[in-house]
């Protein structure tokens, strides 16, 4: 095996180890609502309701129980989820630009510059000059992987900056909601003082994290073979 398909079989098990990680947590969080929502019936079954009982610190003590069992519910399909999941896509583009630098050196071993010495506002930009500059065939091979990576960079300067939060007049809005179709949620928070509409993304799909490794190992399938 050359050295490039081992460093592509490095990749695969990165890819691999998070994606089970991933799953992992999914389900934990998946399982905790269950018993929540088994608490629920539970409790609802073996008490009687408000109205069957007039009874003040009763209703007080029932309204409690269920409030808290849907607390508990909220916060895991809610923020708790969010924060895995987004912290997963802030997760993929560290180890996406870690590997662009590593593949930067294998195929500019020889190349009089290096990737570093370019102009670029992160290793992402200074990679896609890089590659066209010394290997055009690859980067023509290449290009519209890129070009995916360019819009999960959006997404994810959004949530890291922004806490996910996007103005319709942002210079990467209709990049970000144009790619977010059947990937995440763009959900209005209504309008501010000036009238522009805001944005929260949400991160809905589970699957969206699974193609974006995916895309991510067919890129440096290409890269690698």
């Amino acid at each position: 095996m050359n050295t490039r398909r081992l460093y592509g079989q490095f990749i695969k098990f990165t890819n691999d180890s998070i994606l089970e990680y991933n799953s992992l947590v999914e389900n934990n969080i998946k399982d905790a609502i269950s018993k929540i929502e088994s608490d629920y019936e539970e409790f609802t079954k073996n008490n009687p309701g408000i109205d069957d009982v007039k009874d003040d610190d009763y209703a007080d003590y029932y309204s409690n129980v269920v409030d808290e069992l849907a607390y508990k519910s909220q916060k895991l399909s809610g923020d708790i989820l969010q924060y895995h999941r987004k912290g997963i896509l802030i997760q993929f583009y560290s180890v996406l630009e870690k590997e662009l630098h590593k593949i930067s050196q294998i195929i500019g071993e020889d190349s009089p510059f290096k990737m570093t010495e370019l102009k670029g506002n992160s290793a992402f930009d200074q990679f896609k000059i890089y590659i066209k500059k010394i290997e055009p065939s690859l980067h023509t091979v290449i290009q519209n992987d890129l070009t995916y990576f360019d819009k999960i960079k959006a997404v994810r300067n959004i949530i890291t900056h922004n806490d996910s939060v996007l103005r319709k007049d942002h210079p990467n809005y209709n990049k970000i909601n144009d790619f977010s179709r059947d990937r995440y949620k763009m959900n209005s928070l209504g309008n501010d003082v000036l009238g522009t509409e805001i944005f929260r993304i949400e991160l809905d799909n589970p699957d969206f994290l699974k193609e974006i490794f995916t895309k991510f190992e067919e890129f440096t399938d290409k890269v690698y073979q």
